[in-house]
């Protein structure tokens, strides 16, 4: 889908030490151009937003998910198993879901999901782009007291306005159905792309890596096709020459295990780096879903960004 208006600027909500503003591209693709945007095709693909980022405050720092494959995987794998439940309970049809929850979203990280849509009491916030409302009266009326319906985008103040079947959120941040082993319970758990293992939210890269085998083929067939007649290549490759024992001593422990850590794709990377940048400089960035986390120092602080592509990751 092409996104006519596709420079967002964002104003900190927050920027005490140690707080983030948490964003996602997509959602404000959606609310300035008026038309939805998604974190994945229609076909269950992730995408990717490449972006330039453009602070107004030195010494401030934007952070996202790696463009790995194993955040890919964990992506495709996380809608397949989500598509799954819904076939068991008979939902086989994207269009028998509501219009702008077809597709999965997730939140950045734990933090983000628990202040999605607004400005929560941990002191975090999930920011908008300016220049567009915070929220909209729906004309329609709760079924029990009458009330008026109300669609926030965010929420700037959950303590006074607290979600409810008045006050609701402008976007859905899909939840889980995850069957309990050796029960027949069934626990609802809001879904995230980052973070480690945990009981209470599914953090898909983690919960990927965890379910996977892992292990790895290796091949390396690379020869030189026509080397010199007096190097190690040659004695190597010529007929007739025993070295199986010395083969079997040097590949037995060789290459046996994995030289990096699954793990590093649970956590996410700094793209905009303090000190690296200077106010007006532009960063071009890829964030996985659209997804980043920003910390601001300044109560004037923006980020201006600049949407250069969607594309699947």
């Amino acid at each position: 889908m092409q996104y006519e208006h596709t420079r967002l600027v964002y104003s900190a909500a927050v920027h005490a030490t140690g707080k983030k503003n948490y964003i996602d591209l997509t959602r404000g693709l959606a609310l300035i151009n008026g038309k939805n945007c998604s974190q994945f095709t229609n076909k269950d693909k992730p995408l990717t937003v490449v972006c330039s980022i453009r602070t107004t405050v030195e010494d401030e720092k934007v952070r996202v998910a790696k463009s790995t494959w194993a955040v890919r995987n964990a992506c495709v794998k996380a809608a397949a198993a989500w598509r799954r439940t819904l076939r068991s309970a008979g939902i086989r049809g994207r269009k028998r879901l509501n219009t702008y929850a077809r597709n999965p979203r997730f939140a950045f990280n734990e933090d983000h999901s628990k202040v999605w849509c607004g400005l929560g009491s941990t002191g975090n916030a999930d920011i908008i782009p300016g220049d567009v409302p915070s929220s909209y009266p729906t004309g329609v009326y709760t079924a029990g007291d009458g009330d008026e319906i109300s669609v926030y985008a965010y929420n700037n103040d959950v303590s006074s306005v607290p979600w409810s079947s008045k006050v609701v959120q402008a976007f859905s941040q899909t939840t889980f159905a995850v069957p309990q082993s050796g029960s027949t319970d069934v626990l609802d758990k809001k879904a995230n792309l980052l973070g480690s293992l945990d009981s209470t939210y599914s953090n898909v890269v983690a919960e990927y890596i965890d379910s996977r085998i892992n292990d790895a083929d290796i091949e390396d067939t690379d020869m030189d096709d026509t080397p010199s007649n007096d190097n190690d290549f040659v004695m190597m490759l010529a007929p007739g020459e025993e070295v199986a024992d010395d083969v079997l001593d040097n590949v037995d422990d060789e290459g046996k295990w994995r030289p990096y850590s699954m793990a590093t794709s649970t956590t996410a990377c700094t793209a905009v780096l303090p000190n690296a940048n200077v106010p007006g400089q532009d960063t071009i960035v890829e964030a996985p879903l659209g997804l980043l986390e920003w910390d601001a120092d300044s109560t004037d602080s923006k980020l201006v960004i600049d949407i250069i592509s969607i594309h699947e990751m």
